[in-house]
């Protein structure tokens, strides 16, 4: 355990500075009350953070560093009627930029309890974003990147974030720099389009 937060902290201070991305939030239909985003924000932020990425949540263009890199996170007040009966979100890999977060399956799994609520959201937003980056549909068989959480799991999320594993953290630097490389070329194919 010890060789592996090391290994962990290790490979967070080779991809600090190096690695940032931007993440546009957008809200449909909810209403006024989303006090409990910042809280949810923000902790996505470390648990990122903690594998060696930043993130910037933003709003809109002129908040964003990196507009044509963003993934665009957008909470839905309901799931489609198509969506898988247990998915809380949906990333959609095959295009690598949009997640849907399905707000009524945050709401029915925390129930009334709005500290729950924001911490499950914050990991919803962490194992979607995580999708995105590593480019597949990978899952582990504990942390931040099981395929379906426990209520151990979501018990221990009140009293910190769960983890990313090694595996999940390399798929993550791989992917980002595919997604790095993916994204000069459109720069590149754009240009030559003027």
């Amino acid at each position: 355990m010890r060789i592996q937060l090391l290994a962990l902290g290790t490979m967070a201070i080779a991809l600090a500075g190096e690695a940032a991305l931007s993440v546009q939030l957008v809200q449909k239909d909810l209403g006024a009350n989303l006090s409990y985003l910042e809280f949810s924000k923000f902790e996505a932020m470390r648990m990122f953070s903690s594998a060696g990425l930043q993130i910037e949540w933003c709003w809109s263009p002129k908040k964003c560093r990196d507009w044509d890199g963003r993934i665009i996170v957008t909470l839905q007040p309901a799931a489609p009627a198509l969506s898988s009966q247990s998915a809380l979100a949906e990333a959609q890999l095959f295009e690598g930029r949009n997640i849907r977060v399905f707000m009524d399956r945050i709401n029915q799994l925390s129930g009334d309890n709005p500290g729950l609520r924001r911490r499950v959201l914050a990991h919803v937003f962490a194992h979607e974003i995580m999708h995105m980056l590593q480019g597949c549909d990978c899952h582990s068989s504990s942390g931040v990147m099981s395929a379906h959480w426990s209520l151990r799991d979501i018990a221990e999320m009140g009293f910190g974030p769960l983890p990313f594993d090694l595996a999940n953290i390399e798929l993550m630097r791989d992917g980002l720099v595919k997604r790095k490389k993916f994204l000069s070329a459109v720069t590149v194919f754009r240009n030559e389009q003027r």
